[in-house]
């Protein structure tokens, strides 16, 4: 292991704790994607109001132009390999854990309707979950 993957995970592990110590949340199980394509899988958690967590993500990465969508919007996202933000959805197989960074004018899970994986190319969605109403 060389020094930057040891200073990620470091960094991720010290993400990860204090999320856990800053916000007393516990998590919110949603289910996993409906109506899939090219193998788009993993369940999909709410941490706090700001934070979305896929657990095992996995995605074939036969079609390259595919991204997460909120509500129509590119949503950036990183993984425990990769903490750089990224926007184009790669191949995921095997799986790994995701979590979604959202943008400031959906910066709350209140203002979530669905969250799809998509094509953008071809206007198709691999991946499909319907947020519930959350009250605050």
């Amino acid at each position: 292991m060389n020094s930057t993957t040891s200073l990620k995970i470091s960094f991720l592990l010290l993400l990860i704790n204090a999320l856990h110590y800053v916000h007393p949340y516990v998590p919110i199980y949603l289910g996993r994607f409906k109506q899939t394509s090219h193998k788009v899988g993993g369940d999909v958690f709410v941490l706090d109001e700001e934070t979305i967590y896929i657990q095992d993500f996995s995605h074939d990465g036969r079609i390259r132009d595919v991204f997460f969508s909120i509500d129509g919007d590119i949503i950036p996202y990183i993984t425990r390999s990769n903490l750089e933000p990224q926007l184009r959805v790669k191949r995921f197989s095997p799986s790994e854990d995701v979590i979604l960074l959202l943008p400031p004018d959906k910066s709350s899970i209140f203002n979530i309707d669905k969250l799809v994986v998509k094509c953008r190319a071809c206007r198709t969605s691999f991946g499909l979950l319907k947020f519930p109403t959350f009250v605050q």
